[in-house]
């Protein structure tokens, strides 16, 4: 079933910015084989205009994104789609794309599994107000439960488990 208007939207403001909203919003902005090409397309098209300097990813409605499309998954898994899954590196691998410019994660909703993924891979990662939290399966060796992560939250504190674990508000200040 085709989804209403593009899988991924491209849009250039000034001064120098690019922004790509991932858009299924009926499927929580989860990545499709369809969105990975779509969203492979806005990459390539920002990497390669020089009037474009950074690059804003957020995603439509409620969530950020929600990570790869599972019953998509499925479908191939049961032989139900042919053909390739996704292109030569995983849609939450900025690395490889070389491109060069900041990517900012305007981070507008929940952003789980591979969702969460691509948020980390973005050089800057800023939570929209009034929206949830980060919310994502963490896994540690002696733990396996859902963390949130609110805004501040560094690398350091997630090494060292300080989080605990309660759904949150997304939030420009130091109030939790």
């Amino acid at each position: 079933m085709a989804e209403a208007g593009p899988l991924c939207v491209y849009e250039k403001r000034d001064p120098h910015i690019a922004i790509v909203r991932l858009n299924r919003p009926e499927k929580k902005n989860a990545i499709s084989r369809d969105l990975y090409w779509a969203l492979d397309e806005c990459w390539q098209k920002a990497k390669a205009d020089d009037d474009v300097w950074s690059i804003i990813l957020t995603g439509t409605a409620d969530a950020f994104c929600v990570g790869g499309d599972l019953k998509e998954n499925l479908a191939f898994a049961k032989g139900e789609m042919k053909g390739p899954r996704s292109g030569p590196r995983g849609y939450s691998s900025l690395r490889p794309l070389q491109m060069h410019k900041p990517i900012i994660a305007a981070i507008n909703g929940y952003a789980v599994g591979g969702g969460f993924s691509l948020a980390l891979s973005c050089h800057i990662r800023l939570p929209v107000a009034d929206r949830l939290g980060l919310l994502v399966r963490f896994k540690r060796p002696d733990d396996r439960r859902r963390y949130c992560f609110p805004p501040g939250t560094g690398t350091k504190d997630l090494r060292t488990g300080k989080v605990d674990g309660r759904l949150c508000r997304a939030r420009h200040d130091d109030q939790s």
